[in-house]
């Protein structure tokens, strides 16, 4: 289900860039909509950013998380309510995880917390437009692509084993906690890999 299990699959470079490439184009095609912004969503970017602002040290914040969170907030006081297309969105939500795995515990934090927002609004969207069936399938996918981002957390810092694709389950845990966070993790709030 995962794409990464079998007798003969390793988590090697070219099965992880295959099974990456499956997961966000399937979700890059349900996404492909142009999105309404609501005055929550950005109170909701504003209070994360200031939030994540107030605990970081100056010289930790990512500029691109800040411009991210403010960019968001921007559109949702914009007078002219112009949608914020799908492509947008899934610019930011890449730009986010690239900090997912971050050393610091708050910037991965943050970066958690803006795409549950970006996802949010994401889904109250296609629920406007009728499209269920597309939320529950999207839930499922950011469910794989979490999981695969633990699995290639997990062969980068798993030495030689592990750039080989041989990832051994305290590896595996120890990448699932960066990835979904540690809070997450302990409350069992995250995927069956975890």
């Amino acid at each position: 289900e995962s794409g990464y299990t079998g007798p003969a699959m390793r988590a090697t470079p070219k099965v992880l860039k295959g099974t990456q490439d499956r997961i966000t184009g399937e979700m890059n095609r349900i996404v492909d909509i142009d999105v309404p912004v609501t005055e929550k969503f950005g109170t909701e970017a504003l209070r994360i950013a200031d939030n994540y602002l107030a605990e970081s040290p100056g010289r930790d914040l990512p500029i691109s998380i800040r411009n991210i969170a403010r960019e968001i907030a921007d559109a949702a006081t914009s007078p002219n309510n112009a949608p914020i297309s799908g492509t947008l969105l899934r610019k930011w939500r890449t730009e986010l995880g690239r900090y997912t795995t971050s050393k610091t515990e708050v910037i991965r934090d943050a970066a958690h917390d803006l795409r549950d927002v970006i996802d949010d609004v994401t889904d109250d969207a296609l629920r406007s437009l009728g499209r269920k069936e597309d939320v529950a399938r999207l839930s499922q996918l950011r469910a794989k692509y979490r999981n695969l981002l633990a699995v290639v957390d997990a062969t980068t810092r798993g030495g030689r084993l592990g750039a080989s694709g041989v990832l051994t389950p305290e590896r595996v845990a120890t990448s699932s906690k960066r990835v979904f966070g540690r809070k997450n993790y302990a409350m069992n709030q995250s995927t069956e890999l975890a």
